[in-house]
């Protein structure tokens, strides 16, 4: 299975008893093509954009990753700005943020709805994939730090 360079993609992929490779984005298409991978993950729209649907033939719908958009600054750098820029950045990102879930949802039902006619929709048992892997025992984000960011994330639901 075609994961991102990432290592929280490997241990997550791992833990759905997957064997994950890590392949840059740009070789993808060639890895499903010969058969070095025979899946990738991905979104429905960097399936489309990618045309990654003429070398498959099925899209599995698990939904087992969500990432979300963000917009990072130093501590440092954000309380140097006066307050009312720091009030003007903090109230443009919520509602940027705002913004590109909703872009993000329009954009991946259009990819869905242009891929229902190429591919084969698999719809897996979504729990399964939660089930399979708890965030507190992914090393990566098991340290103090980690767990207060999941927790304060968990908060946001």
């Amino acid at each position: 299975m075609r994961v991102p360079e990432s290592p929280i993609y490997v241990a997550a992929f791992k833990r759905f008893g997957a064997a994950p490779t890590p392949i840059a984005w740009g070789e993808i298409y060639s890895a499903l093509q010969t058969g070095v991978v025979q899946g990738a993950e991905n979104t429905p729209e960097a399936v489309l954009t990618a045309s990654l649907q003429e070398v498959t033939k099925y899209l599995s719908l698990s939904n087992h990753i969500e990432a979300p958009a963000t917009i990072s600054t130093s501590e440092q750098a954000f309380s140097s700005l006066p307050v009312e820029y720091e009030e003007a950045l903090l109230s443009a990102a919520a509602e940027a943020g705002k913004y590109d879930l909703e872009l993000t949802v329009s954009r991946d039902r259009l990819a869905r709805d242009k891929l229902k006619t190429k591919l084969t929709f698999v719809e897996p048992d979504v729990a399964s994939f939660r089930t399979a892997i708890r965030h507190d025992q992914i090393e990566l984000v098991s340290s103090e730090k980690g767990k207060e960011l999941i927790k304060r994330l968990q908060e946001i639901k």
